[in-house]
């Protein structure tokens, strides 16, 4: 079972995700971007994961050399309380040396012991599920596979919430 939870690149508006909620099940929490349940292998993210470890070399080298108005981000997934259970999560504060990333979470995790919103955290290549890159304050993006397959399972109503606040 996946879980989104939506935050924004550099505050929370996007989605990352937990196993255990139903297709579709949100979970709000105050101050806190929505959690979506997504289902186990949704296809829609089981896709947007093949598109952003194609395209991972281009996000790598668009971070090494940012621009003022950009700002990055990578999903990936870290081991919950729950036997087996992973949350989805984005990572923002990016430097990138050695097929590693470092950063801080996005938002404030759901269920990852000893985790909380901003905690350094360390991300090998082949473990991101996702990326995004936010240009002109978020005019512009670029990335963000993995949000029509939230859209679709969170409904109208939470889409707009989850791809921008």
């Amino acid at each position: 079972m996946w879980l989104v939870v939506a935050c924004s690149l550099m505050g929370c508006g996007q989605a990352a995700s937990v196993r255990g909620l139903a297709p579709g099940q949100v979970v709000r929490r105050p101050g806190q971007p929505a959690v979506v349940g997504l289902g186990a292998n949704n296809p829609g993210i089981l896709a947007a994961a093949i598109k952003a470890q194609a395209g991972l070399p281009y996000f790598v080298k668009r971070l090494l050399h940012r621009k003022p108005n950009e700002e990055f981000a990578i999903k990936t997934a870290f081991h919950t309380s729950q036997p087996g259970g992973e949350e989805h999560i984005w990572v923002n504060r990016l430097s990138h040396s050695h097929s590693l990333f470092k950063g801080a979470l996005a938002n404030e995790p759901l269920d990852i012991p000893g985790e909380k919103l901003g905690s350094p955290v360390e991300v090998k290549d082949t473990d991101v599920e996702d990326w995004v890159i936010a240009m002109d304050g978020g005019k512009r993006v670029e990335g963000e596979f993995s949000m029509p397959a939230v859209s679709a399972v969170a409904g109208r109503d939470e889409s707009g919430r989850l791809q921008r606040t």
